[in-house]
């Protein structure tokens, strides 16, 4: 059904500011903006992104100094 797909594609939220504006960082420390869905996916903000060797445990706010896994996000 069409309401559980939309379920499925809201954005979690920074549990500190609230945005859904996000990142994450890789070994050189280069950022990749990225969503994460209601149902813990990481999206690339960018569709060609590739998050290949990117770090997907910790994720990054970049409305503020937040940090934490998917699993705190609200």
């Amino acid at each position: 059904p069409l309401s559980y797909h939309k379920k499925q594609m809201k954005k979690r939220l920074c549990p500190a500011c609230g945005t859904t504006a996000l990142y994450v960082t890789n070994e050189l420390g280069e950022r990749k903006a990225v969503y994460v869905t209601s149902d813990n996916e990481i999206i690339p903000t960018n569709a060609n992104d590739n998050l290949d060797g990117f770090d997907l445990e910790t994720i990054y706010c970049f409305g503020c100094s937040w940090s934490g896994t998917v699993n705190r996000l609200k």
